[in-house]
């Protein structure tokens, strides 16, 4: 399908607003025809969609380039490969790494729907099975998943820096001490003018010795809080 066929961006705006706000949709798909039945349907749902289109794979890296996505609706058969490629594509850019894929195929075959949902798919739908109804709830579905996995992932990251804030702050308390002593005999041996050498020497070694042990124990404790985080 010649790529001039294909729609500008629009705002489908829908007749109930939603309170959670927009949701930016990328359809893959090369038939305008479906294409149009996908805006038709996107337009009578409850949602808040902002709808984009590309007709072909080798349009979806400048697209997803461009912006973010919060969807993407992915057709199987496409004019350069089939929806799988296309998904490699889509998650091997850093914008849509974990974007939300919906299949929607020609194709009602159960074994291509349980692919489609192995190989990463949120979910699959047929376009014989397509309608406000379902297109709406696996819309809603998959975002919500993945606003949900981001806040997951961020609580998960506040909770590893406030264990490693407090890892590193009881360390500095407890080493803190031996730091400076092995600061002042540094200092000592440094500044002394009335010890010979085999004294200097032997002072350097216990303060390798100490060393040594002190870089032991942030490794033996640095393991332990790696356990305890997991």
């Amino acid at each position: 399908m010649p790529l001039a066929q294909l729609q500008a961006p629009v705002l489908v705006v829908p007749p109930t607003p939603d309170p959670k706000g927009w949701v930016s949709v990328l359809v893959i798909d090369d038939d305008a025809f479906d294409r149009r039945k996908i805006r038709r349907l996107a337009g009578q749902t409850e949602l808040l969609l902002e709808m984009e289109e590309v007709a072909s794979i080798r349009s979806i890296l400048p697209t997803l380039d461009r912006r973010r996505f919060d969807v993407i609706l992915l057709d199987y058969q496409l004019p350069e490969g089939d929806g799988f490629q296309a998904m490699n594509a889509i998650r091997n850019h850093p914008k849509t790494e974990s974007c939300p894929i919906i299949m929607v195929a020609g194709s009602s075959q159960p074994t291509l729907a349980a692919q489609a949902i192995k190989q990463g798919c949120d979910d699959f739908i047929s376009k014989n099975d397509l309608t406000v109804q379902s297109l709406e709830l696996s819309i809603a579905t998959a975002v919500e998943k993945a606003r949900t996995n981001v806040t997951t992932v961020q609580q998960i990251r506040r909770e590893i820096a406030r264990h490693v804030q407090g890892f590193l702050a009881s360390q500095f308390a407890c080493l803190q001490p031996e730091f400076e002593r092995i600061v002042q005999d540094i200092q000592r041996v440094r500044h002394s003018t009335d010890l010979s050498r085999q004294e200097v020497l032997a002072t350097l070694m216990e303060i390798e010795a100490r060393c040594s042990q002190l870089q032991k124990t942030l490794s033996l404790n640095a393991s332990q809080a790696r356990k305890r985080l997991h």
